[in-house]
């Protein structure tokens, strides 16, 4: 019974991750650690949208709304498998934002 759970989430997140890199544009970056996602062009039909919401882990929708639902980022790219990727590629981004400050004399 687990392992069909733990293979129905593998297929979700196969299916978000393949999603999240066809459309990665359309998936919006928040300030407050969420993510908006633009359906219009994500999704030929608003209704190919519910199998995926329905494939979502637990605590990663945030706000089930049909046109953008909300995502809470750190458990969405935890999910696709992008949590090291993410928090590395931020960390360099901090780094290389010190590196080309002007220093001060």
């Amino acid at each position: 019974n687990e392992n069909r759970l733990d293979g129905y989430y593998e297929r979700g997140s196969k299916k978000w991750s393949d999603l999240y890199f066809l459309h990665k544009e359309e998936f919006k970056e928040r300030d407050d650690n969420t993510i908006l996602l633009n359906t219009d062009n994500a999704f030929k039909h608003r209704s190919d949208l519910k199998p995926y919401i329905e494939y979502l882990a637990s605590g990663i929708l945030k706000d089930n709304n049909e046109k953008a639902p909300l995502l809470d980022k750190k458990e969405f790219f935890k999910f696709i498998g992008l949590e090291d990727i993410k928090s590395r590629d931020s960390l360099l981004k901090r780094l290389w934002g010190k590196l080309k400050k002007p220093k001060e004399r």
